[in-house]
């Protein structure tokens, strides 16, 4: 089946229509397009419940936080924030991404990879 695409000023695909909608809807696709199929399935966007997250650390991760919770006030921030989060966290957030980089400071990378991966998201 095929149909008819309106692009925005960059190219991307901005509505998909079932007939030609003259001066603006002229392109004709097939519905298994790519850029078609993209349009019509948005991905959503990646998050993380905050006790998923907490549910991921360990007795040594708990200890290696606390010790940096007792060292730095700003940590002891960025920490309880995350704790306190009661919606889904976008990790896109700047919040979300200062709280995981603060982790990967306390327990190494390849901890917060670990991690990440348990959580099914790619933090960037």
């Amino acid at each position: 089946m095929m149909v008819w695409a309106e692009r925005n000023a960059v190219g991307s695909i901005k509505g998909v229509y079932a007939n030609a909608q003259p001066g603006y809807a002229e392109e004709q696709l097939a519905d298994n397009d790519p850029a078609v199929l993209a349009f019509l399935n948005p991905s959503l966007p990646q998050t993380v419940l905050s006790q998923d997250l907490m549910a991921q650390f360990t007795a040594t991760d708990a200890a290696a936080i606390q010790t940096a919770i007792a060292g730095s006030q700003a940590f002891w921030l960025l920490w309880y924030q995350l704790q306190a989060q009661k919606e889904p966290m976008l990790v896109t957030n700047a919040r979300f991404l200062a709280g995981w980089y603060a982790l990967i400071q306390v327990l190494g990378a390849g901890r917060m990879t670990t991690i990440a991966t348990a959580l099914k998201v790619t933090v960037a």
